[in-house]
């Protein structure tokens, strides 16, 4: 796989970022997502479940979708951060073989716009390989794995949150503003 010079800084830019498995998400500049890697031993079914119960900033969770290769470069960031081996993404092909789709998120339905596949892969070489992981094999590369398949190279998940202010963060924020805006208007009288 080849690395820009973006790519690099990417990795760099996670990497020095006070972070371990399971801290905060990390705001990813590029398209305003935040994003964790979450450690455990989950299928595939499990590990979408625990993301969609999750939220951040009043953002609901889903398994991460990919859709560049900065994005993804950030996500291998995580993974390398977390010393992870592997982790679910969003992808699945449960419903037509050979058809990847994003399960949840704004691209629910949609068929993937960006791939990352490791070479030969996605095979199906076993039955039920229908849910796409990124591991650290091939530098982020993708593979397709049955739902129960915990023991190659998977070792969490990865959680994106559309996160934006709440409407009732807004407000706040703007009665702070109009509050300072009314209290330097006095002082200056």
């Amino acid at each position: 796989m080849k690395r820009t010079k973006s790519t690099y800084l990417t990795l760099l830019t996670v990497l020095l970022s006070p972070m371990a498995a399971n801290a905060d998400p990390i705001l990813f500049s590029d398209n305003g997502h935040w994003y964790e890697y979450v450690s455990g031993d989950l299928t595939w079914g499990d590990a979408r479940l625990a993301a969609l119960a999750s939220s951040h900033m009043g953002s609901s969770g889903y398994l991460a979708t990919v859709t560049s290769e900065a994005e993804n470069d950030f996500l291998y960031a995580l993974l390398l951060a977390a010393e992870g081996d592997g982790g679910w993404l969003g992808g699945t092909d449960e419903e037509t073989e050979g058809s990847f789709k994003w399960a949840d998120g704004p691209e629910a339905g949609q068929l993937f716009s960006y791939t990352n596949w490791a070479p030969l892969e996605p095979n199906e070489c076993c039955q039920g390989e229908d849910y796409v992981h990124l591991t650290t094999i091939n530098a982020g590369g993708w593979n397709d794995l049955a739902t129960d398949n915990l023991t190659y190279f998977l070792t969490g998940y990865f959680v994106e949150y559309n996160a934006v202010p709440e409407p009732g963060t807004l407000a706040l924020l703007g009665i702070g503003l109009f509050g300072m805006v009314l209290a330097r208007r006095r002082k200056t009288v």
